[in-house]
């Protein structure tokens, strides 16, 4: 059960770290207060958020759009060994995100729209490749409704032509 979106960054940041820790200096949530990291960096985003559809058992689907920016300081880097080496970088990242649920189980879905693209990164000025991964996830916010019941209790039934309520003493109960 997903209470926050708090819960949602933290699983996501966690696994990010599991898979890159040992070829990623810094994996976080993205503040734009934050100084521009000096080092190879993952960014995380949530760009837009709308309420996508009931779950039906009383919970929330807000459909997330999130984004990681991707850095790469392009110090000892020739300039067509960072572009390769950033497209790499992104390409491992789009490989990761496809059908990660980050440890959520039901309470979101898979992502969807996963792209990458060059990237413009502005916030510190120059000195790194960067590149945008983005994907859509839907994310079940709050607490299942236990009186929720989809299933109905009695079910009958008849042969045609004879249904309808007027033949409702006919039906059949399986």
């Amino acid at each position: 059960m997903i209470n926050t979106l708090t819960e949602v960054y933290a699983a996501i940041v966690g696994r990010l770290r599991e898979k890159f820790n040992n070829k990623v200096d810094l994996i976080e949530v993205y503040s734009p207060l934050s100084p521009t990291p000096e080092v190879v960096a993952m960014l995380l985003a949530l760009e837009n958020m709308a309420i996508e559809q009931s779950a039906g058992d009383g919970r929330v689907c807000a459909l997330c759009d999130f984004s990681i920016s991707a850095l790469l300081p392009v110090t000892g880097y020739s300039l067509e060994q960072v572009s390769v080496a950033a497209s790499n970088y992104a390409a491992a990242l789009l490989q990761f995100i496809y059908n990660n649920k980050w440890g959520l189980g039901k309470d979101i879905g898979l992502p969807e729209s996963i792209s990458a693209q060059p990237a413009l990164f502005e916030p510190g000025h120059t000195g790194y490749e960067s590149w945008r991964i983005t994907w859509g996830q839907s994310v079940y916010l709050g607490q299942y409704d236990k009186g929720v019941n989809f299933l109905p209790d009695i079910v009958k039934y008849n042969a045609s032509p004879e249904r309808g309520k007027k033949h409702k003493d006919n039906y059949v109960r399986i």
